[in-house]
């Protein structure tokens, strides 16, 4: 046993190890008790490796969430295997912000512990991170091997290809998704996410701008890998850390461990980790070219740590299959493109004081508007980061809070501005419906609530989406004859199931406007293409309804202006000065466009928009006694 260890017993002499989840919002709720917890449930993962090691588990979250949560069964499942604590993080949450918060929030997970943090093994799992059966005890063995600092893979596949397997393999008896890795592979090499296909080596058609993951198929059943980006699975500190210097990925090995000591997971047997994202998921990165040992260092030599570089090293192994027997020579061939790519990569950036870091630092505390720094982010290493030290900070500080200002008030849209188009319809029928009595607003994210409260010209009754869809059984009593449904883009497949749940829980709503706001799926471009729409259109109609309408909004001078809008934004943050000057000079003519697009939308009256691209989708449903009938307009 190494000494480092031996104070790390508990009175049973088993090491002591917490598990930090890092999760937040309705949408990540919702992926955690859909596909991850079901998946970390099954009996080779967390019941094994609570029989291995003395585990604790800490959800870091806000306090509403950790309410709703604790509500429910998967809360109740959870407990019954070990203890289960809440950890706070409101004070590290900002907007549009996710790897900062993480980042944050695992460094509280281990920073609370203090000078006792060198006796816990910590184990890092995001909330959309599904696990194949056997994973988390092999974890478990690496711990008590010794093991202190582990580095682990993921690999991303589309959700809308793998997402309905993991639903049929769901055990509803035992809450459970318990698959084996190679099956768990087998699917997710069948349908590789397009930012995947685009960071594979051996086709020359596509590219990503975000080259950190690097793959060499060998077959239909085997891929190798080699990333710049690895997943920190477990690390035992070896020191007492007060504060996080930079993001988790970039840092934590070599600021809580040392690198010396690293051992990265390489073969998919011992535990793979399927991350799944939506089809158009950073589809705006990539382009057309070719992976070339150029093409990565030009990518990567402005952002890669001494962290980045040993990852690269490790040859990783994706397979479904024993390894076929030419698998050595595709093995070399992707050693050979590796070490011309570190042979021509310049020396490491540090992590401390890291540009991308200082960046994020910066637009967080502009976009959360804190008071007082969280402990984890108060030291010297931040500070350029955290003080606005230029007037041109302080102005993006102020244009921050401006437009923050601005999205606290939609759906209510002036007439001049390139979001009325998106959002008029919307906003009528709330007007129109709510000064008839009181109404529901059911919504899977806090954006646009505070909006309808004011727009609403009666009570409004909130429900999270997570909230209706427990107990949907349940009939719930309520005045409202009319409810509002805000559903991200991301959640669109489940359009069905949300409103049927509605229609059960509240017999007296006879009217539904469900909107959703496609611009936030894409941010920082304008729009959707509507054919990338439209294969959501089965997921989102119910069965049982006498009237339906569909109709989608945007207007081509809106959308305009929102790109000239989102470049000059962009801008602010690399070239302020620059920004501000061509701001100054188009503002005029952007509110003159906004104006000449809401005047052709008025023309156009009731229709749904005819662009290519759309911004918004809303659905009127009218719930009867006559046969459906469907307009799709």
């Amino acid at each position: 046993m190494s000494i480092s260890w031996a104070k790390s017993m508990d009175a049973t002499g088993q090491k002591k190890a917490r598990l930090l989840i890092a999760v937040w919002g309705s949408k990540y709720f919702d992926y955690l008790t859909e596909f991850s917890l079901p998946s970390w449930l099954a009996p080779d993962n967390l019941p094994a490796l609570a029989r291995l090691v003395d585990l604790e588990i800490d959800f870091l979250t806000s306090d509403a969430d950790a309410r709703n949560f604790s509500a429910t069964t998967h809360f109740a499942n959870l407990q019954a295997i070990c203890p289960v604590n809440f950890v706070s993080i409101d004070d590290l949450i900002g907007r549009d912000m996710y790897t900062i918060t993480l980042t944050g929030a695992f460094g509280r997970g281990m920073i609370r512990h203090g000078e006792g943090m060198t006796d816990i093994a910590f184990i890092f799992m995001n909330a959309d991170f599904v696990l194949s059966n056997g994973s988390l005890a092999h974890v478990g063995s690496l711990i008590l091997s010794g093991e202190e600092a582990v580095m682990a893979p993921s690999y991303r596949s589309t959700e809308e290809a793998v997402a309905p397997q993991l639903t049929e393999w769901f055990n509803s008896h035992d809450e459970t998704l318990n698959i084996s890795s190679r099956d768990l592979v087998r699917f997710a090499l069948r349908a590789p996410h397009p930012t995947t296909i685009a960071k594979s080596v051996t086709q020359s058609g596509f590219v990503t701008r975000r080259p950190n993951q690097l793959y060499w198929p060998v077959d239909d059943n085997t891929v190798i890998g080699h990333h710049l980006l690895s997943f920190m699975l477990c690390i035992k500190p070896d020191r007492v850390v007060t504060h996080v210097n930079s993001y988790c990925d970039y840092s934590f090995i070599q600021h809580f461990s040392s690198l010396r000591k690293l051992h990265t997971i390489s073969d998919s047997d011992d535990f793979f980790m399927l991350e799944m994202q939506s089809h158009d998921f950073e589809r705006d990165l990539i382009h057309t070219g070719e992976n070339s040992a150029d093409y990565v260092v030009q990518m990567t030599r402005r952002w890669a740590t001494a962290l980045h570089y040993e990852n690269l090293k490790q040859q990783l192994v994706f397979h479904d299959q024993e390894l076929p027997e030419n698998f050595e020579s595709h093995a070399v061939r992707a050693h050979v493109f590796i070490e011309q790519v570190l042979k021509k990569l310049p020396s490491p950036h540090d992590h401390v004081g890291h540009p991308h870091w200082i960046g994020g630092l910066i637009n967080w505390r502009l976009r959360s508007d804190i008071r007082i720094v969280p402990d984890e982010f108060d030291h010297a290493d931040n500070h350029n980061g955290l003080t606005p030290t230029s007037a041109s900070q302080r102005f993006l500080r102020l244009i921050r809070r401006m437009n923050r200002n601005f999205n606290d008030d939609l759906p209510r849209v002036h007439f001049w501005h390139f979001y009325w188009s998106t959002y008029r319809r919307f906003a009528s029928e709330i007007r129109t419906e709510s000064a008839r009595g009181e109404m529901l607003l059911i919504r899977d994210t806090e954006v646009h609530a505070n909006g309808i409260d004011r727009l609403a010209k009666n009570r409004v009754v909130s429900w999270t989406l997570q909230d209706l869809l427990r107990e949907s059984d349940k009939t719930v009593e309520t005045e409202a004859h009319f409810a509002a449904v805000i559903l991200h883009p991301d959640r669109l497949r489940n359009g069905r199931r949300l409103i049927e749940a509605l229609h059960r829980r509240f017999p007296s709503v006879t009217k539904i406007a469900l909107f959703s706001p496609l611009h936030l799926a894409v941010y920082p471009q304008i729009g959707v293409p509507v054919s990338s729409v439209l294969r959501y259109v089965d997921d989102i109609f119910p069965n049982t309804t006498s009237k339906m309408k569909l109709r989608f909004s945007g207007q081509r001078l809106h959308m305009l202006a929102h790109a000239a809008t989102i470049k000059l934004t962009l801008m602010l943050e690399t070239r302020p000065r620059m920004a501000i000057l061509i701001a100054a000079v188009c503002a005029p003519f952007l509110i003159l466009l906004g104006i000449a697009g809401s005047c052709i939308e008025t023309m156009r009256g009731d229709q749904s928009s005819d662009a290519s691209y759309v911004s918004g989708l809303d659905m009127i449903i009218e719930f009867g006694e006559k046969a459906s009938t469907r307009d799709k307009n």
